[in-house]
């Protein structure tokens, strides 16, 4: 599944990545390396059915190979996915060990963007 979704096109329609979903459970897989590989083109898609995910995996551990790269992709996105980095950020960040809150720290999340 992981070399799956790493050779898909990083740009797909809605529809495609509803089947894949729906298909393989992306948004609650328990494999951390196929969810985040998931929640990566997810965001790069602005797939909002994957937003509850993304907190969920976020908040839930926090490894920063995993949670720096969502956060700062979903921080990239000004219109759709920086609300939700603050928000995400805001709730997770007490959860986080300080060298990752360094970094992401430099993304000015802190007053919503």
């Amino acid at each position: 599944r992981l070399r799956f979704l790493n050779t898909l096109p990083r740009k797909l329609p809605k529809a495609r990545l509803d089947l894949l979903e729906r298909g393989l459970g992306l948004n609650t897989i328990g494999n951390n390396e196929v969810r985040f590989a998931w929640l990566e083109l997810a965001v790069a898609n602005r797939y909002e059915p994957a937003v509850r995910s993304i907190e969920q995996f976020v908040t839930s551990q926090g490894r920063r190979k995993f949670v720096r790269p969502l956060i700062e992709a979903l921080a990239k996105d000004s219109d759709w996915g920086r609300p939700i980095a603050a928000r995400i950020y805001a709730k997770a960040r007490p959860l986080y060990h300080s060298v990752t809150t360094k970094d992401l720290d430099k993304l000015n999340l802190g007053s919503g963007g």
